[in-house]
């Protein structure tokens, strides 16, 4: 196989002449006889199946030497080539057979001159390999040299043993290389009795090893659950066999057809303190199957107590209460419980503690801190998202009698009245910031934030969740939402881990970001119960979450890709329920009324961690979401007719009141056209655009990628977006014509300094997301209508807009 770009033209012209003439030779030469190898082979997640023929010289018959190849990748490949050539007219029947498989593949391959490989200074390793009649399915690992490196792997005959003797070599072309390439090859074992030029490069006897279960492990011990993990060699569908002795193992679960060679089983419905007795069975594609030894393990017993803490906040209750954890690690109790203290204890600030010289309002004169030491500490129960908070009366939002939930409050003396947490309710308890630490402190995202963006003032330092439900829920059981009274329990155990990939980061050129620093920014829960309220920038927890949208699309886009590239499930774990959890919290607020379209930057980032979480669960209750949902991408990004020609436009919404679409309209005539609307100076055509280039596009391309990867184009179903995303992301300007001699706007074509990663894997693997149905919904966000719901039919223009980004149409 060969993995290349293709040659110059006058290569092409020059390889015509010399590759005929030696054809029209050996076709005049000594015997030949046909041979047809099918070979399939997998790079990364596509697979490619080619098909070689050789014409080789063999006593008897007339004949000469050529293969070809379908594959796109190979290297000078040239489907005009391939006609001009197969155009020839051989008489010979071989070449007919030959001319007729590369006119069905519409494409043909040049071989290499020189038909012996060249012999390798760095060796192919052989990672695994597995017979299935006569059938070789392997694993190899080499060393690529450079751009044009590519692989020969051929066997040369099949021994009565099992084994295979086979020669195989590595060769390359380029200045530059040393990516480690990994590829699944599948190839018949027929004998091919062709000299080929006595320089076989690496040659070895191939031993098949047993197919066997390696590295089988218990995972997640609870009181009612074990996780079964194990590997082999190839995909395998597997199944676990257990119960009560080694003797008997009449339990079974399902045979799970996953694809992968990471297996991860969830034994259900055990018992507590109870040793069970298991072994796991795998099976490939190909019919082996492996049964391994018999082991054992213990479920955990349940626990009691009478106080849980969590990132320094401790909730005691009145008496001893059977609690656990959820797979995030926040607590469960079984309600309804009484709390009679919570640490540290809801109330009002220390007397005299002032941040009035600490307030400072940004830069369009805005501020949500207020000097008010009524309340800190503060804790809720909340019911339905709105912008009412009883956590800190230090920020405008806040209510000591919200609509939207209850402020929970201890009674203090001898006569105190416990705060009773009733069955299927959450309580939110938080740790405010005191003066000195929290006027600014460093944020919990700083690393990936510019100088003047790693603190601010907050109100908020921490928050934790309790949950208090009427039964035991499952151990492997996420945190159902913290909002309302739908306490819907969903399970570790049920995600479809064959839906992340495995894709190759380009480990010499930029590093991966660190696991241990995503999985702390979703450790602890992301309040979002305000609906969108911009008040929320200066009071969410610092040490919990973003506060501002750009910083959550940032921040989900990166950690969705990170879960796409090819570490071990292991290492995917905390992060994948870290994410998940933040989308079934978003979800829940979906169902009490929640929506985020607060314009401007806000609320960037809370509609992917929902669809992602339905496509690891395969569950319509996230992917299927009711109209009232409203999401800040969706209601930015149209269809319209850009002033340079664009189609897939953007809006603000709002910002210090409406703001009307503007990308339609020069901008020469936005000045005088939105003077009506200046702010600090500038028009709000002018602020529109300052938005667009700052706090939106730039912060989409992570969890873009994500969802076209994951074929979730539909599932979103609002086309605009991604189209407006490829925009942005597209590194030639297509429309540098139409621009009326304005440069394109600098902050284009990339990402931030701090998003390189995600900018990265954009550049290698955009082109590569399969071909996909479009969404269904045409609709713009009409600023002008009115009531809750203001979409409007929206017609995509087709006499204008970019080129198709794919597999076939690089960008």
């Amino acid at each position: 196989m060969i993995l290349t770009e293709t040659n110059p033209l006058i290569f092409q012209w020059l390889w015509r002449a010399v590759f005929g003439a030696a054809c029209c030779c050996l076709m005049l030469a000594s015997p030949a006889r046909a041979d047809v190898l099918n070979f399939r082979y997998e790079v990364g997640h596509w697979k490619y199946e080619d098909r070689l023929a050789w014409l080789y010289p063999v006593e008897g018959d007339e004949g000469a030497i050529y293969y070809y190849s379908p594959h796109a990748g190979w290297m000078w490949h040239n489907p005009a080539l391939g006609e001009w050539f197969f155009s020839w007219g051989f008489a010979s029947p071989q070449w007919s057979r030959l001319s007729s498989l590369a006119r069905a593949a519409h494409r043909a391959a040049i071989p290499h001159p020189e038909w012996a490989p060249v012999p390798a200074s760095d060796p192919v390793t052989i990672v695994s390999a597995e017979v299935d009649g006569d059938r070789l399915h392997a694993t190899v690992e080499y060393l690529a040299s450079g751009p044009g490196s590519f692989l020969f792997l051929f066997v040369e005959d099949s021994l009565a043993d099992g084994s295979a003797h086979a020669w195989i070599s590595r060769n390359g072309r380029g200045d530059s290389g040393g990516e480690l390439i990994r590829e699944s090859v599948t190839f018949d074992l027929a004998p091919l009795d062709v000299d080929w030029g006595r320089s076989p490069g690496q040659s070895f006897t191939l031993r098949i090893p047993v197919f066997e279960a390696l590295d089988i492990r218990t995972h997640r011990l609870t009181h009612d659950t074990a996780g079964i993990n194990w590997e082999t060699a190839v995909p395998a569908q597997v199944s676990v066999e257990y119960g009560l002795s080694e003797g008997d193992l009449a339990m079974s679960t399902d045979l799970i057809a996953l694809g992968n060679t990471e297996h991860r089983v969830v034994l259900r419905d055990l018992e507590p303190e109870t040793t069970y007795f298991y072994r796991t069975v795998s099976v490939t594609q190909h019919g082996t199957t492996n049964t391994s030894s018999v082991s054992s393990f213990e479920t955990a017993p349940l626990q009691k107590a009478s106080q849980v803490s969590q990132f320094g906040i401790t909730w005691t209750f009145s008496r001893e209460h059977t609690v656990g954890q959820f797979v995030n690690g926040d607590w469960w109790v079984l309600g309804p419980v009484s709390i009679v203290n919570i640490d540290p204890r809801p109330g009002p600030h220390p007397s005299g503690e002032s941040i009035a010289d600490r307030i400072q309002a940004n830069v369009w004169g805005d501020t949500s801190l207020r000097d008010n030491s009524n309340w800190g500490n503060g804790s809720m129960v909340v019911m339905r998202p709105a912008g009412g908070q009883s956590y800190d009366s230090r920020n405008s939002n806040y209510s000591s009698n919200p609509s939207n939930g209850v402020r929970v409050i201890l009674q203090e003396g001898p006569r105190s009245d416990p705060f009773v947490l009733e069955a299927n309710r959450s309580m939110i308890s938080s740790i405010s910031h005191t003066p000195d630490d929290g006027y600014p402190s460093q944020l919990m995202f700083h690393a990936i934030m510019w100088s003047s963006g790693k603190s601010g003032a907050r109100v908020m330092r921490t928050a934790a969740v309790l949950t208090s439900l009427p039964e035991i829920p499952p151990g492997d059981a996420f945190r159902p939402t913290y909002i309302g009274s739908e306490k819907r329990i969903v399970r570790l155990g049920d995600v479809r881990w064959d839906r992340l990939l495995n894709l190759k980061a380009d480990w010499r050129r930029e590093e991966v970001p660190p696991w241990s620093q995503y999985e702390r920014y979703f450790e602890r829960p992301w309040l979002d119960h305000l609906n969108g309220s911009w008040q929320g920038q200066l009071l969410l927890p610092s040490q919990n979450q973003p506060s501002y949208g750009r910083e959550f699309a940032r921040i989900i886009g990166t950690a969705s890709m990170l879960l796409h590239i090819d570490v071990p499930l292991d290492q995917k774990e905390k992060l994948l329920i870290g994410l998940m959890q933040y989308g079934i919290d978003l979800r829940g607020i979906v169902e009490a009324g929640g929506t985020w379209n607060a314009g401007g930057g806000h609320t960037s980032g809370r509609k992917w961690p929902i669809l992602f979480a339905g496509l690891m669960l395969e569950d319509d209750h996230f992917l299927n979401m009711p109209e009232s949902a409203v999401f800040h991408e969706d209601t930015q990004t149209y269809w319209g007719r850009g002033w340079h020609g664009q189609r897939a436009l953007w809006q603000m919404i709002t910002h210090h009141g409406t703001r009307q679409p503007y990308l339609h309209i020069s901008p020469t005539d936005w000045p005088e056209w939105d003077k009506t609307a200046s702010l600090g100076g500038r028009s709000g055509a002018q602020v529109s655009e300052s938005y667009r280039t700052c706090c939106n596009p730039i912060a989409w391309p992570g969890q873009t990628l994500a969802a076209l990867l994951m074929n979730a184009k539909a599932i979103w179903n609002h086309d605009a977006y991604f189209e407006g995303v490829d925009d942005w992301m597209r590194e030639g300007d297509i429309y540098a014509a139409n621009r009326q001699g304005r440069s394109r706007p600098s902050m284009e074509r990339g990402l931030f300094d701090h998003d390189i990663f995600v900018e990265h894997m954009w550049r290698l693997y955009r082109t590569e997301a399969p071909e996909q149905p479009h969404g269904t919904s045409h609709r713009m966000w009409d600023v002008n209508q009115s009531g809750a719901l203001r979409w409007v039919p929206n017609t995509m223009p087709t006499d204008l807009g970019p080129p198709v980004y794919g597999p076939n149409h690089p960008y």
